[in-house]
C-alpha cells in the first residue's frame, strides 16, 4: 500500500472518530442539558404532576358488589349431596345467567364490559361468590342485576328440585298403597309392614329436607374502595411527572439544536 493511501486510510478514521465522539450524548451532556433547563424542568413536573392528582381526584372510586348463593341439596343415605357439582352452577352462572342478567339491564349496550363480573368457587365449599365492579352511582342499578343474576340461579334450580321431589312423593305414595294392602291382608307378616314404615319415614325425611339452592348473602357494596394505596398513586405520579418532565426538556433542546443546524 502507498503511503498516500495510508494517510488517506488514517485522514478517513480520524475525521469519522472525531465524528463519533462529537455526536455521542455523555452524561455530563445530559446533567448539563438539565441544569441549564432546570426551571423548565421543575415546571413542566409540577404542572404535569397536578394534572394526573386533579385527574386522579375526579375518576369516580370503584367499589365490589356482591353476592353469594349456595347450590340446593338433598340428604341420600344419610349424607348430604348436592343437587348439581358447584362446578355446574359455576358454568351456568357464567355463561347463561350472568350474561341474561347484564343485556337486561340494557338490551342495545355491551355492559360487560363496564360491569366487570366474576363468580368463583371458594376452596371445599358448595358457594359460589359473585362479584361486580362499579363506582357508587352504580349502585342501585348493580343490587338490581345482582338481585336478578341470582334469582335466575334460583328459578333454574328449583325446576331440578321440583322433578326430584316429585319422583319421592310417587314412591312415598306407592309404599303407602302397599303397606295399605298388607293392613287389609290377614297372612301379612309385621316385618313387611315395619319395612314399608320406615319406607315411608325414609321418604318423609328426604322431603323434609330437600334445600333449594339459594340466596345466603344479599347483593351489598363494598365499604372500602377498590382503588390503589393513595401513597402508592402520588409516588407513581411523582415518578412519570419527573419522566415526562425530562423528556420534554430533552425534546425543546433538540428541536433548538435541528433549527440552530438548519441556519
Amino acid at each position: 500500500m502507498k503511503n498516500s493511501d495510508t494517510n488517506e486510510l488514517q485522514q478517513i478514521y480520524i475525521r469519522d472518530a472525531h465524528y463519533s465522539t462529537r455526536d455521542e450524548i455523555s452524561i455530563v451532556d445530559f446533567v448539563t442539558v438539565l441544569v441549564k433547563n432546570k426551571n423548565m424542568l421543575i415546571l413542566s413536573t409540577i404542572i404535569l404532576f397536578s394534572l394526573g392528582v386533579t385527574i386522579s381526584v375526579f375518576i369516580p372510586k370503584s367499589y365490589t358488589y356482591t353476592t353469594s348463593i349456595e347450590v340446593g341439596s338433598r340428604i341420600i343415605d344419610g349424607v348430604i349431596q348436592p343437587f348439581e357439582s358447584p362446578e355446574t352452577l359455576l358454568a351456568k352462572m357464567q355463561y347463561v345467567h350472568i350474561p341474561q342478567a347484564l343485556n337486561e339491564l340494557h338490551p342495545k349496550q355491551n355492559k360487560e364490559s363496564r360491569y366487570k363480573t366474576t363468580a368463583n368457587i371458594p376452596k371445599n365449599s358448595n358457594i359460589i361468590v359473585v362479584e361486580a365492579k362499579g363506582t357508587e352511582n352504580d349502585h342501585d342499578i348493580l343490587i338490581k342485576y345482582l338481585q336478578n343474576m341470582t334469582t335466575k340461579a334460583v328459578q333454574d334450580s328449583q325446576l331440578d328440585i321440583n322433578a326430584i321431589k316429585t319422583d319421592i312423593i310417587v314412591s312415598k305414595e306407592r309404599a303407602i298403597d302397599e303397606l295399605n294392602l298388607l293392613n287389609n291382608s290377614s297372612n301379612t307378616s309385621e316385618e313387611k309392614k315395619n319395612t314399608l314404615k320406615n319406607e315411608i319415614k325414609a321418604y318423609e325425611t328426604e322431603i323434609a329436607n330437600l334445600r333449594n339452592t339459594r340466596v345466603i348473602l344479599r347483593p351489598m357494596k363494598s365499604i372500602d374502595s377498590t382503588e390503589t394505596n393513595n401513597t402508592l398513586i402520588i409516588l407513581t405520579l411523582a415518578f412519570v411527572s419527573v419522566f415526562l418532565g425530562v423528556l420534554s426538556v430533552l425534546l425543546v433542546e433538540f428541536i433548538r439544536k435541528v433549527k440552530s443546524n438548519l441556519t
